[in-house]
């Protein structure tokens, strides 16, 4: 489902863009899983010259562990400005967080939630 109709079709019921977004973002922070644990993965899966790909493996963790982390502390930031009454600039700046969203459809690509 694309995220920019679901905001279209219910600003239209009556829900502000803002909580919209507002909606979306708690959504989508409810569905991302959890960080990897990476010192069970080192236990689990040692590294050694025999065995790249466990290195791989744990190398790939900590790059999912910092995007994730990057997404919820996006999605809090935007969150937090949506609750902020006295900014006169937050209508735009949302604006063009949600347009960045919907142009690169971030989470289906990326999480594919």
């Amino acid at each position: 489902m694309n995220l920019c109709w679901q905001a279209k079709a219910s600003s239209r019921s009556g829900k502000s863009t803002d909580e919209v977004v507002d909606e979306v973002a708690g959504d989508i922070l409810a569905k991302l899983p959890s960080d990897f644990d990476t010192e069970v993965a080192l236990r689990k899966y040692p590294t050694s010259y025999k065995q790249s790909m466990n290195t791989v493996l744990v190398q790939e963790m900590v790059r999912f562990n910092r995007l994730l982390n990057t997404v919820r502390m996006s999605l809090n930031s935007v969150r937090k400005a949506i609750k902020v009454s006295d900014c006169k600039y937050c209508g735009t700046v949302l604006k063009r967080y949600w347009s960045r969203i919907c142009s690169y459809q971030f989470m289906q690509i990326t999480l594919n939630i």
